[in-house]
């Protein structure tokens, strides 16, 4: 039988319903999208997880030691490889504020790598006498008709506000919670040493003693993490491994595997039927396969775009990571779609149905 006849024959089936290709590109749909759905909210979560650790400042640590820390060698560290941002930080007096006569502020010299640490526009830096302060402190000294965050410096004497850093109440140090930062440049000794690890789930401590300078009192050395709430070190690559949602292929292989035997067993009679008028069998196979293809490539074709709405309602910035881990899904499912189409016209022999119609 030639190709042009196999084709026509298929799409003749396929429009006539004779192979139910509608409902079995239903349940393809089905045996993509739920098991896709299961591994992209897990690693999904994983990635909030990480995410949410690192923004709570878990991965960050400091050494503290009073007037005892290398600024210009803090800064370094974020030249490692193994710290993302590092930064110094010393003590430099206390400020009343006319809109807070009775409560004194104190003010933190910061190096350019503290501020871009916590999150502040280094064009604080550039600006004359400009300062920042936390955006809960913010929100208590800002003047009527400004934002939650100053986009212009600002007035409030005896200083001028020109930025503002989130520092919540969710467990972190709460030193800079009610303080000032004024930047400064990485020239004599300071405190301490801030630094975050480029991977949350790795401890840069052992990089911070470098930072001491020659002479410091070892007992006056103390290294701390910034937020222990979420704990001392991140599991999710450990959970990532071990996530019972990575056998989804497996599962979408199995499911698909049962799903076109048994739709390829309900059409043996026919298969057998046109064996006995003479179809050679690879035809027969070739036949079978390109009418599983289209109900298993409209099945793919629905869930693909499913596929992306769901990766970028659980995590915008990670949907095409998301979308990465079911790529196996949809190759296993094509995969065995056509070995079991295969396989189960190879068994639909002749003689069995043959003796079964003579019965009849």
């Amino acid at each position: 039988m030639r190709l042009t006849g196999i084709l026509s024959e298929t799409w003749r089936n396929y429009v006539r319903g004779a192979s139910h290709p509608l409902a079995l590109a239903l349940a393809v749909f089905a045996v993509i999208v739920i098991p896709a759905e299961l591994e992209m909210s897990t690693t999904a979560d994983l990635i909030h997880r990480t995410r949410d650790y690192e923004q709570a400042y878990a991965s960050t640590y400091l050494i503290n030691a009073p007037a005892g820390i290398d600024p210009t060698g803090c800064e370094k560290l974020a030249t490692t490889g193994l710290v993302s941002a590092a930064g110094a930080l010393r003590t430099d007096r206390s400020v009343s504020l006319t809109v807070l006569p009775a409560q004194n502020l104190p003010v933190y010299g910061a190096t350019p790598g503290f501020l871009h640490l916590v999150g502040i526009s280094p064009d604080v830096a550039r600006a004359t006498g400009a300062v920042a302060v936390a955006t809960e402190l913010w929100d208590t000294l800002r003047p009527p008709g400004h934002s939650q965050r100053p986009t212009d410096p600002v007035p409030i004497p005896p200083l001028t506000i020109a930025d503002a850093y989130p520092w919540p109440a969710d467990g972190r140090t709460p030193t800079l919670g009610s303080a000032v930062l004024a930047p400064t440049p990485p020239v004599g000794p300071f405190d301490q040493c801030w630094a975050r690890a480029e991977d949350p789930t790795t401890d840069p401590r052992w990089l911070l003693p470098a930072v001491l300078l020659p002479g410091t009192d070892a007992n006056q050395v103390r290294q701390a993490q910034v937020n222990l709430t979420l704990g001392q070190l991140l599991d999710t690559p450990t959970q990532f491994t071990t996530r019972p949602t990575q056998r989804a292929p497996y599962i979408a292989a199995l499911a698909t595997l049962l799903l076109a035997a048994v739709a390829t067993w309900t059409r043996r009679i026919h298969i057998a039927d046109t064996r006995e008028l003479g179809l050679p069998t690879l035809s027969s196979i070739i036949a079978q396969n390109l009418e599983a293809l289209t109900w298993a490539l409209t099945g793919t074709a629905l869930a693909i775009p499913a596929l992306f709405w769901r990766a970028h309602h659980h995590s915008p910035p990670d949907q095409h990571d998301l979308i990465n881990l079911t790529i196996p899904i949809l190759t296993a499912t094509l995969t065995t779609t056509l070995l079991a189409t295969t396989l189960t016209t190879l068994l639909s022999r002749r003689r069995p149905v043959t003796d079964h119609l003579r019965t009849r």
